[in-house]
């Protein structure tokens, strides 16, 4: 009779014990696992997501939400900043692309992200890598429409301000430019896509805010039309709504009632400021161009610069230290367990003396029995392991599908 069969024989023979040890061994290891994994593919999902967005340009505040609110859809705008910083920023010879983006909207709880069409024929997500459309097209974008969308916003500002002082409001003539058929088209993210239902060609109506809430007011008087789907990307765009920017500010409630922040006298008398827009993501020329760059936004009052890659290693910073306490509950479990085995074995030699004295009587040396005892731990160990292995990994199967279904992540 070999070891091993002594082993297995041992074990069944105190299977409760056995499946109790080999458990704790098992979650030990699974809650190890899972934490590990959870945590550097969140981490690498995150860095990953701001390799096409080289810096983030955004009303004055924190820089953290400022990244939060335009890389990923999370959390809500800091505030709006001028259009003029924007063909300012688009202008400059530093700057290889600008790409504007407002929000205020959602559907079904799916950000709604107005923009321009350089957001689909320039912007790379990565590296040669552009959005791609599933099917249909984008929509159509002007800059004359949009300039007039500001006017229409603003003066809606304007005589919504008059009523509120009570003067009589005279209805104003369109401003000029003014298209006859306003487009309200929209491509949707993958994700949108399959959770909705929605196909081209259909329509939806947009509610008022960046969250669901029964109170929010929907814009029923402007329903979009799908007129495309994109590709799934594993990134934040695949659960935005993302729609031509002037049609963000003819909808009720867009109104444009000023600067957020304080603006130089001389710039506004010369340069009025047409309208305004939550925030713009930069590329540049080159890498030598940014610190400089960065620096200047900064010393505005109206406006403030972040380099998302650096934001994101920040934040992980501050939870790093969330995540090591975790992950030492996860050692101190395994400690319980290895313990556990060790009380295991101890308690059972008591009830092995007869089988002892019978392998010592048939010849079996101290160190064959040692090495009975040290084979049924190393066991018990390596099958809680394994599951344990196992485990971790179906944890954080589980955990991906939350977290792609809450940001379009994949781990």
């Amino acid at each position: 009779m070999n070891l091993m069969k002594i082993v297995m024989k041992n074990m069944r023979q105190r299977a409760l014990a056995t499946w109790l040890t080999g458990t704790s061994v098992a979650l030990g290891v699974a809650l190890a696992v899972a934490i590990v994994l959870i945590k550097q593919g969140v981490q690498q999902r995150f860095e990953q997501g701001t390799l096409g967005y080289e810096m983030v340009v955004g009303a004055k505040g924190s820089p953290l939400q400022l990244v939060l609110n335009t890389v990923y859809n999370l959390d809500i705008s800091p505030g709006n900043i001028s259009w003029r910083l924007f063909e300012q920023l688009r202008a400059d010879q530093r700057v290889k692309l600008a790409v504007p983006f407002s929000v205020g909207d959602n559907f079904h709880g799916f950000r709604i992200v107005g923009t321009t069409d350089a957001f689909f024929k320039d912007f790379e997500f990565e590296p040669g890598r552009k959005p791609e459309l599933a099917g249909g097209r984008i929509f159509t974008f002007t800059e004359a429409a949009l300039k007039s969308a500001f006017q229409e916003a603003e003066q809606r500002a304007k005589e919504r301000e008059a009523k509120e002082r009570g003067e009589e409001v005279k209805p104003a003539p369109a401003p000029e430019g003014m298209p006859a058929n306003r487009p309200f088209e929209a491509v949707i993210g993958s994700t949108v896509a399959r959770e909705t239902g929605l196909q081209i060609s259909q329509t939806f109506i947009a509610a008022h805010g960046v969250q669901p809430s029964a109170e929010a007011k929907e814009h029923t008087e402007n329903p979009w039309t799908v007129v495309g789907i994109l590709a799934p990307t594993h990134t934040a765009a695949d659960r935005a709504i993302y729609i031509n920017l002037d049609s963000f500010y003819h909808i009720e409630g867009h109104e444009i009632r000023g600067p957020t922040a304080p603006v130089i006298a001389e710039e506004k008398d010369n340069d009025p400021d047409p309208g305004q827009i939550s925030s713009i993501v930069l590329k540049l020329r080159s890498p030598i161009h940014a610190f400089p760059l960065y620096r200047e936004i900064n010393d505005r009052q109206d406006a403030m610069a972040a380099f998302p890659a650096a934001e994101i290693r920040k934040l992980f910073d501050i939870v790093g230290n969330i995540d090591r306490l975790l992950f030492a509950q996860a050692i101190l479990v395994l400690i319980v367990a290895g313990v556990a085995i060790a009380v295991s074995i101890y308690n059972s030699m008591s009830e092995r003396r007869r089988e002892i004295a019978i392998l010592r009587a048939l010849g079996a040396r101290r160190a064959t029995i040692f090495s009975i005892v040290l084979l049924e731990a190393t066991t018990i160990c390596v099958v809680g392991a394994a599951a344990g292995l196992l485990g971790g990994h179906l944890v954080v199967a589980a955990a991906n599908g939350a977290l792609y279904r809450a940001s379009g992540f994949v781990i």
